[in-house]
């Protein structure tokens, strides 16, 4: 990995190599053409290598990581029938709130086997909570109707935060390929993302 000081080593096992990329050095206006152009490049040979990359400094507060984690966990701890009223519908709109035991790792494709699984013992123990773009029409996203207004805000904040770096991971990734820097812009500025 690079000796440059905004690229780091974040996981090195078994040949797997992650790295941590200070994306300030790529966010910056006042970083050098040569070090965008580096933490570019540093991006794009992760994704490359690894698969996966590590950023610090990416432009999401600590606060607002902190609150929405906070809020995700009270959003959780809700009781469960709370938690089935926005039970999720679709793989269309892939919103809503997904139990535990309703998901499992399989390459099944028969209705039947799929519903065997679930019913079996060991299931999968996690939840979550599928949140998309909101106002796309026909697919709405579920909210809380109990005190759900404040974990609203919280979630379509982050979301909005995330599809922003999500625009500025894909310029660094066109700047790292040699292209115009915006070249993906129209591919991902809508905010076609789930948040879970």
């Amino acid at each position: 990995m690079s000796s440059t000081p905004h690229i780091t080593t974040a996981v090195s096992h078994d040949s797997l190599h992650i790295p941590l990329i200070d994306f300030s050095a790529f966010l910056s206006p006042t970083t050098s053409a040569e070090t965008k152009l580096s933490t570019a490049r540093a991006i794009l040979s992760g994704f490359q290598t690894a698969g996966f990359i590590y950023l610090r400094n990416h432009g999401i507060p600590k606060p607002t990581v902190d609150r929405t984690f906070a809020q995700s966990a009270q959003f959780f701890a809700r009781p469960l029938g709370q938690k089935d009223a926005l039970a999720w519908t679709t793989p269309e709109a892939n919103r809503g709130y997904v139990a535990q035991g309703r998901e499992k790792v399989t390459d099944a494709t028969d209705p039947g086997e799929i519903e065997q699984l679930r019913a079996a013992e060991g299931e999968d123990l996690k939840e979550s909570l599928e949140i998309g773009r909101e106002g796309e029409e026909g697919h709405p996203n579920s909210w809380p109707e109990v005190d759900g207004e404040e974990f609203k805000a919280s979630m379509l904040e982050f979301f909005d935060l995330c599809k922003d770096l999500h625009v500025n991971v894909m310029r660094a990734i066109a700047v790292g390929l040699g292209i115009e820097e915006g070249w993906f812009d129209s591919y991902c500025d809508k905010g076609d993302n789930t948040l879970r």
